[in-house]
């Protein structure tokens, strides 16, 4: 499972190079710096949360996951001979 850490930081990472190919293709159809900045810096604010909530309700959704020995929780077996009184 992932952390909560973790997600925010996939999350900035991807939306940082989203910022910089948007603003880029802007400032092609603006011409202007400071309306390029203005524009990508709002698409890729509400894309960073919309994209943060999406992995993390992905990671409650277990449809498509293969179970392996690594990721499959320790089964611990209790016997009545384990219990001392």
């Amino acid at each position: 499972m992932e952390t909560k850490a973790r997600s925010w930081a996939k999350s900035v990472v991807w939306r940082l190079l989203g910022f910089l190919i948007l603003g880029v293709i802007s400032y092609l159809f603006t011409g202007n710096w400071s309306e390029s900045i203005g524009i990508s810096s709002a698409f890729n604010l509400i894309r960073l949360v919309l994209y943060y909530y999406h992995e993390r309700l992905w990671l409650k959704i277990h449809w498509g996951r293969e179970v392996t020995a690594a990721t499959r929780a320790p089964q611990i077996e209790l016997s009545k001979s384990s219990f001392k009184p």
